[in-house]
């Protein structure tokens, strides 16, 4: 749960919006790339991406959220980034 969430829980006055969905997409990715629930930082050494994916989790799933992806656009331009990036010059063939 997102750290807004669990103080709106307390506080109905804290403001939800959108990028508290990107916290939990962020989560999500690292638990599918990993089986795991990140708790606490993110460590490239459980990344099995070789830290592809790190820095793309670690943004959605900041604690503040002005500091997180604008939306699921801006996070999707940055999972296509690590595709274009990763693509073989040649394909191979079998």
């Amino acid at each position: 749960m997102s750290p807004e969430l669990i103080a709106y829980q307390n506080d109905k006055k804290v403001t939800v919006d959108h990028r508290s969905d990107l916290f939990q997409l962020g989560l999500i990715l690292w638990f599918m790339l990993t089986g795991a629930i990140p708790r606490g930082g993110l460590d490239v050494e459980d990344d099995p991406s070789g830290g592809l994916f790190l820095e793309i989790v670690a943004k959605a799933t900041k604690q503040r959220p002005e500091r997180r992806f604008d939306s699921v656009s801006d996070m999707l331009d940055a999972v296509r980034k690590i595709e274009i990036n990763t693509k073989p010059a040649h394909p191979t063939k079998t």
